[in-house]
């Protein structure tokens, strides 16, 4: 699916215990690097799930976030608006839960 003109979601994957949402896709800057937003299960509260929006490099060696890294990869705001735009995405799935964003 084309977001915009410089990032691309690469594959949408949701786990089999639908606890976690994830979006693959390319930041392309001055290099290829391989973003990934991970709507990941926290806990109940009351009648809704409560999801973590986690985002970052991707590191397939351990299949983690890695939220600390700056990449200085000149796309910024092409990648913040991936972000954002997989917000509405993630309440077409779970239209009935909450979000919690959390600084590294």
């Amino acid at each position: 699916m084309n977001l915009n003109s410089n990032t691309y979601y690469l594959s949408e994957n949701i786990n089999e215990n639908n606890e976690n949402l994830r979006y693959f896709f390319i930041s392309e800057g001055n290099q290829a690097i391989i973003k990934i937003i991970d709507y990941q299960f926290v806990q109940d509260y009351g009648d809704h799930n409560i999801y973590n929006l986690a985002f970052g490099n991707y590191n397939p060696e351990n299949d983690t976030v890695v939220d600390d890294a700056n990449s200085n990869n000149g796309d910024v705001y092409p990648v913040f608006n991936t972000v954002l735009s997989s917000i509405p995405k993630f309440f077409e799935i779970f239209p009935n839960e909450k979000i919690i964003v959390q600084g590294s």
